[in-house]
Parts: C-alpha cells; sequence; structure tokens
C-alpha cells in the first residue's frame, strides 16, 4: 500500500504531471530551502526536502538559515546541510529599524548569491522568516526559479513582502490567495513530513476499550508558550481529580522544564517534561489528546496523525493562530477565554468516551489535505521546466 502522501497520477494536471516525468530522467536536482526562526518553517522545509527524495533520485538539498532561530538544532538533528547568512527580522518603522533589516537583507542577499552558485543550485524555495529575504532576492539576481511556500492562513511579513519576487506560491489555505494577487497561486495545503505519516498509517490508531490510561500529549511549541507551560499541569491536575488516570508527555520549548515538571508533581500527574521530542511521529501515534498551540504545521501534523486536540493560541502571535485554530475543525480556546473548571470538566468526559475519541481523530484525518508533498513537488518541477535554468 502506498504512504498516505504519494502523488497520485489523477490529482494533478497533465502538464505538471510531464515536468515531473522529465524530472526523473534527468536524475538529479540541486534545491536550496530557506527555513528560519520556527520549528513550524523549518519542518515545513523538511516535509518538502522528503517530498522531493521520495520521488527523484538524486537530489542535493542544502538549508539556508541564520543564527538567529531554531534551525540549527533541528537540522542537525535530522542530519540536513545548513548554510548561515545575515538576517534581521523585516520592519518599516522606526527609521532606523527599517534601515538594519535594508543593511541585513543586502547582506545575507550578497551571502545566499555565493552558496547558491557553489551548490549550483537549479531551485530556490522560501518558506518565510528572515532567510528568505536575502536568498530569494539572491536567486532572483541569479536568474533562478523561486517558490514560496506559506502555511499560515495569514501570510507571515516576509512573505508577503517578497511574494512578488517569487514566480510561483504555494499556500496551505485558500484564504492566503488575496495576499499574493501578482503572483501564480496554488492551493496545495501544508506538507507533514514523511517519518510522521510512516508512524501514522490510516487505520493505526484504534480504540481500545480495556484501555483506562489517557495519554496526553502537551505542545508548547519550541520557542514555548507561558500560558501552556503555566496553566495545562494545573488544568490536568484537575482532570485527574475527576477520575481520569493521566500520563502526560509535554514539550516545553526555551522554557526550564523544571518548574513545569514540580507542577505536575503537585498536582499528582504522571509527567515527562522536555524541551523538544526527537520521535514526534510516534509521540503522535501513542497519544489519546493533544494540547497544543495553533501553528498552522502544527495543526497539519495534528490532522495527518489523526489526534484529537484542544488549540490555545498564543495571544502574543496576535489573530493570526486564531485564523489557523478556527480552520482546524477542533476544540480551540483564547487565553482570555480560559475557564480552567469548565474546560476540566469538558475534557474528561471527551477522555471517558474512547470511541467518540476515535471518531474525532477519523474526522481529523479526513480533513487532512492529501497528495501534498507530491503537489508541491510537482508545482516546482513545472516551475523548472518553463524557466530554465541559467549556467
Amino acid at each position: 500500500m502506498n504512504p498516505p502522501d504519494v502523488l497520485s497520477a489523477h490529482a494533478l494536471d497533465d502538464s505538471v504531471a510531464a515536468a515531473l516525468e522529465v524530472c526523473k530522467r534527468d536524475g538529479s536536482r540541486r534545491i536550496a530551502i530557506a527555513a528560519d526562526g520556527t520549528a513550524g518553517r523549518v519542518n515545513a522545509g523538511l516535509a518538502i526536502a522528503g517530498a522531493y527524495r521520495e520521488r527523484i533520485e538524486g537530489v542535493s538539498v542544502v538549508f539556508i538559515g541564520t543564527r538567529h532561530g531554531v534551525e540549527q538544532r533541528m537540522l542537525e538533528m535530522a542530519g540536513e546541510p545548513l548554510e548561515l547568512i545575515p538576517g534581521s527580522p523585516m520592519a518599516e518603522e522606526p527609521w532606523y529599524r527599517f534601515a538594519r533589516t535594508a543593511f541585513d537583507c543586502s547582506r545575507g542577499a550578497l551571502a545566499a548569491r555565493g552558496i547558491l552558485t557553489r551548490h549550483q543550485t537549479q531551485l530556490v524555495v522560501g518558506v518565510g522568516g528572515v532567510a528568505s529575504a536575502g536568498v530569494l532576492l539572491a536567486a532572483r539576481s541569479l536568474g533562478l526559479p523561486t517558490v514560496i511556500h506559506e502555511s499560515s492562513a495569514v501570510p507571515g511579513p516576509t512573505n508577503r513582502r517578497l511574494g512578488r519576487f517569487a514566480q510561483r506560491i504555494c499556500v496551505g489555505h485558500e484564504l492566503s490567495r488575496p495576499w499574493f494577487r501578482s503572483t501564480p497561486t496554488v492551493v496545495t495545503g501544508n506538507p507533514v513530513r514523511s517519518e510522521l505519516l510512516a508512524a501514522n498509517p490510516p487505520g493505526a490508531r484504534r480504540p481500545d476499550p480495556r484501555k483506562t490510561r489517557a495519554h496526553i500529549l502537551v505542545l508548547s511549541g519550541v520557542a514555548g508558550s507561558a500560558f501552556v507551560n503555566e496553566r495545562i499541569p494545573k488544568l490536568l491536575g484537575k482532570v485527574v481529580e475527576l477520575g481520569i488516570d493521566l500520563e502526560v508527555r509535554h514539550q516545553c520549548g526555551e522554557f526550564d522544564p523544571e518548574p513545569i515538571r514540580d507542577d505536575y508533581a503537585r498536582a499528582n500527574v504522571k509527567a515527562c517534561v522536555d524541551p523538544f521530542i526527537d520521535a514526534i511521529g510516534h509521540a503522535y501515534q501513542r497519544s489519546d489528546f493533544a494540547i497544543s498551540s495553533a501553528g498552522a504545521v502544527t495543526v497539519a501534523e495534528l490532522r495527518a496523525a489523526g489526534v484529537p486536540s484542544l488549540l490555545i493560541p498564543n495571544a502574543r502571535c496576535g489573530r493570526d493562530l486564531e485564523v489557523n485554530a478556527t480552520l482546524s475543525g477542533s476544540w480551540w480556546l483564547r487565553e482570555d477565554a480560559w475557564r480552567e473548571n469548565a474546560v476540566a470538566m469538558e475534557l474528561a468526559a471527551t477522555l471517558r468516551d474512547r470511541l467518540k475519541l476515535d471518531r474525532d481523530g477519523r474526522r481529523m484525518r479526513e480533513r487532512a489535505p492529501r497528495f501534498v508533498g507530491g503537489r508541491i513537488v510537482a508545482e516546482c518541477e513545472a516551475l523548472i521546466a518553463a524557466t530554465p535554468v541559467q549556467q
């Protein structure tokens, strides 16, 4: 049986499928992926790289990032090569911040030109973040095909401003289209890493009526959400008081795990708390329920794995994550709407009904777009075929 993300011949336009066949005969691709700043962007980049490797032999991928994000640790764990360039977050005001952004962007573009030339790059994919600005501008100056993938329904500032410099935009949500009117845009959905799909094949999650302990996965994000890290141990303590036997895996990001472990101990909840979870695919597979921030790529992973969830958008990120949560089809709450006792009672009732948990998980998986990785690869290949790389 094919994995769920394998490209379907009927899912693509004939011209796009033909572009893939040309690439297969060519036998190689040299791709640069600009991915930095957040785990969601890096995971999207890893998923695109994996989708290419699954479909085309001889693919060479280099990631380009900056020193300011999580990409160094994540890409080192994934065994991916990473090149670093200068960069700072985009700003328009005050003038001195804009000047610094412009200066760093020009330095980043100059450094990226050297990297792209040295790697003999044929295609550049940007997924947002500081590095994308310099890399995409360098790619255009070299005449290279450029693609942006935007995972959030409300695009980030870098992708919004760089959209006109790209030749193709792939978006996770239809709501993103109006932000990119000047560039051909296609809705592909958000890619999910192949190892996560392999760990969570369709039909792998079955309710076990004999199971009495509920496994809860808490995802605070790589940077960490203060609200999730502070409130969830107390919430789950109340769920235990309501008679639910729990075991928790809590990813706390950049926060110190010790105080969170102490909070769980005081709440009489068995919990494993770590800054990061390396084998996230298996963590999804083992979980009955997840409590998570509402990053677009995390939402895509929860859907693909079929894990019912409670999403809590980080209030510091504005309304962008609330849009992601609304579109997810999951139970979600704003931080300012949090009522601990009411949430505990509803969560306890949900965890008691294992058949409902299974139905909710199946519903989430059904909402997950299919063939996402294949569609993105095909769009990239169609662009390469239409825009010969300058030698």
